[in-house]
């Protein structure tokens, strides 16, 4: 059961980041950039630099943390 919602989750968040890429490239024309795909790039890049990996916290959150130990920064 673990497998498949872990499955699911990845399969959603793929989904998620279609639709926000979607919607960006949406934005951005009508705002009237020339090509809204480079906007979508500069606000994924945006988001990249400035998310927390997966791996942190997720001790934290009362689950089993079996996995690989994360290193300390």
């Amino acid at each position: 059961m673990r497998t498949d919602s872990i499955a699911t989750y990845e399969k959603l968040a793929a989904l998620r980041g279609q639709d926000r890429t979607l919607q960006l490239q949406h934005l951005g024309a009508q705002l009237g950039y020339t090509d809204p795909a480079a906007l979508v790039r500069q606000i994924q890049q945006i988001i990249e630099d400035t998310e927390t990996p997966r791996w942190r916290g997720l001790g934290a959150r009362g689950g089993s943390n079996t996995g690989a130990t994360a290193p300390n920064p």
